[in-house]
């Protein structure tokens, strides 16, 4: 039985002529992002920043995901972040810690409940504080060192 060949069996290609170019490639490119690193730092999402996930099931047909994302963007609550999920009538809603604590986020929610109410259904809303965003950084942290 003849086995199956993508390549010529005798096929020879000289990786290592191209190591005076790859090498310094390589290297300005790890520069480059150790320094994006340093100066710019990560984007943390509101699992290690914080923040309010809402979910959000439509009452009639399906979710109109950028009506919702420009309701959101005017209520003035800081950045949104509106995604589809499971059915296409199921949405979720994610924005970061409001400045002035417990009061200030619950009110960002209100706000969005008295926004969007009549259209949608409310499934579940869950807020997840920095002091367990720090723990989730540290833990990641951790795992990366280890590893």
């Amino acid at each position: 039985m003849k086995l199956l060949r993508l390549a010529p069996e005798n096929t020879k290609f000289p990786f290592m002529r191209f190591r005076r170019v790859s090498y310094p490639f390589s290297a300005f490119l790890s520069i480059c992002a150790v320094m994006l690193f340093i100066f710019y730092g990560m984007n943390f999402g509101i699992d290690f920043a914080g923040g309010t996930l809402i979910e959000l099931r439509a009452k009639t047909g399906n979710a109109d995901v950028s009506a919702l994302r420009s309701t959101a963007e005017h209520l003035g609550i800081g950045d949104v972040e509106v995604q589809s999920f499971g059915a296409s009538s199921d949405v979720t809603l994610r924005f970061g810690v409001q400045p002035g604590g417990d009061a200030a986020q619950e009110q960002a929610v209100e706000k969005i409940r008295s926004a969007v109410g009549n259209d949608y259904e409310f499934r579940r809303t869950e807020v997840v504080g920095p002091r367990v965003s720090g723990e989730l950084v540290q833990s990641g942290t951790l795992g990366v060192v280890v590893s």
